[in-house]
């Protein structure tokens, strides 16, 4: 992953983040991380509002 832009994109039944991005720059150390997408998953319509908040701010992607 040296080199690789990661995005992470995280959702979640309520009990949160967890350890997921510490696992995710555990595994892949060299990667460059931009900022994360976190949302708990069972709310439709917040979800699609602020993963379309979050894309027309977030990093461009190549």
């Amino acid at each position: 992953m040296s080199g690789k832009r990661v995005v992470p994109f995280i959702t979640h039944g309520g009990y949160g983040v967890g350890n997921s991005l510490s696992f995710l720059k555990t595994h892949a150390p060299e990667a460059e991380f931009q900022p994360e997408f976190v949302m708990e998953a069972d709310q439709e319509r917040r979800t699609l509002e602020a993963v379309s908040s979050w894309l027309d701010t977030g990093p461009a992607i190549d």
